[in-house]
């Protein structure tokens, strides 16, 4: 799971222009990662939001990111389709690999 939540963490760098020195870096939030046999599902936020409960520093529509064991891609999910669980299992079911 280390090297997944490392790679995820190298996107989420990239994508939002940022490093692990950055003021507001995106971060992991570990204990919301949900695990299945196929991959892990990681939550994340920014730094300044995690760490000391500051709000105005959150992340606006951060989706969740699946990172899918069997071919090391990510997938990002949103609750505002549903529940995340039947989501991830869909996705898994189709993508049969």
């Amino acid at each position: 799971m280390e090297e997944a939540r490392e790679e995820v963490l190298g996107y989420l760098y990239k994508r939002f222009g940022m490093d692990e020195h950055s003021e507001n870096a995106p971060v992991i939030i570990d204990k919301n990662t949900i695990c299945f046999k196929e991959g892990w599902l990681f939550f994340y936020n920014g730094a300044r939001a995690v760490y000391f409960n500051d709000l105005s520093y959150a992340y606006i529509g951060n989706a969740p990111i699946f990172f899918d064991l069997r071919d090391h891609t990510f997938t990002a999910f949103n609750e505002l389709y549903g529940d995340l669980k039947i989501q991830i299992q869909d996705y898994i079911d189709s993508k049969k690999i």
